[in-house]
């Protein structure tokens, strides 16, 4: 999920999918902050070829006009790109679609930057890969997409399971998985990445966020428990939030949780004296009145 106040009043943006049954369904949702109020926003224009399943997304403000970013799935064709539609207050037009299999052959999400460039985390070598993930195997990568030479290149490999990825001026941060290390990245002009460094070692890490100089980024501490959550809701998934700053070097537990408030955390991030966290599988986000 993302927040949008390009209309003047705050609003979550929130990737929906079904993970757990083969029905299809795929949607962005709006929650508007103040009411929690709750609708899907109208997506129009989307050519009918394309089965939008999402997964993640970035929003990004480019020469005034804002556009939202989303990974969508089509493992039926084995298709996986990036839809970007232009953002409105009551609904999402479709503008592009950005694809190359060769280089996102399992996308998991995405950070656009300053010029409309584009990261993307492959978080395998193929596409569901339970040994991979048991074995911990370093098939993972980053990959960039030039917005003005429209080229595709890979910019970091050797990961395991790359999760959440965001970038700023100077560096793109790439959370895993299954090594547990949360990464920084030098950008060069170019768009490539070196000097990688370790920031933080938690288990599980899922999707970034930036709050100023924090990164917020969820984890699923415990695998197994999540692994037995993705059969059932029954079965509960315990969730964490965590918060490092980029300047002080500062690292906090923002959150802790069994499970029961909410299962397997999938993003955080904070918008004034709340947080507000959504979940790989289960239809509802959780508001954490900060102290």
């Amino acid at each position: 999920m993302v927040v949008d106040s390009t209309e003047g009043t705050q609003r979550l943006l929130v990737s929906c999918n079904e993970r757990r049954s083969d029905t299809i369904f795929g949607e962005i949702y709006e929650v508007k902050l103040g009411d929690n109020s709750v609708r899907i926003i109208p997506r129009i224009h989307t050519p009918e070829d394309i089965v939008f399943n999402p997964h993640g997304i970035d929003i990004k403000t480019l020469n005034g006009v804002t556009r939202l970013y989303a990974i969508s799935h089509n493992d039926a064709k084995q298709r996986h790109t990036i839809v970007v539609y232009r953002v409105y207050a009551d609904s999402l037009v479709y503008e592009t679609l950005y694809e190359n299999q060769a280089a996102m052959n399992t996308p998991n999400d995405l950070a656009v930057t300053e010029k409309g460039d584009i990261y993307v985390s492959n978080d395998a070598g193929k596409r569901g890969s339970v040994w991979e993930q048991l074995w911990k195997l370093k098939r993972s990568n980053v990959v960039f997409y030039d917005a003005e030479l429209k080229l595709w290149k890979k910019v970091a490999d050797g990961l395991v399971y790359a999760n959440g990825v965001e970038v700023d001026d100077t560096c793109v941060y790439v959370a895993t998985s299954r090594s547990n290390k949360l990464f920084s990245y030098k950008r060069e002009a170019d768009g490539n990445l070196s000097n990688r460094r370790i920031l933080v070692e938690v288990p599980g890490q899922d999707n970034i966020i930036f709050n100023g100089d924090e990164l917020i980024f969820t984890s699923h501490p415990n695998m197994m428990k999540f692994l037995k959550h993705v059969k059932s809701s029954e079965k509960k998934s315990p969730s964490q939030v965590h918060s490092f700053n980029r300047k002080t070097g500062e690292y906090k537990l923002l959150f802790t949780d069994d499970g029961y408030r909410i299962s397997a955390s999938s993003t955080a991030l904070i918008v004034g004296d709340k947080l507000y966290i959504s979940q790989v599988f289960d239809p509802y986000l959780l508001e954490v009145k900060l102290k």
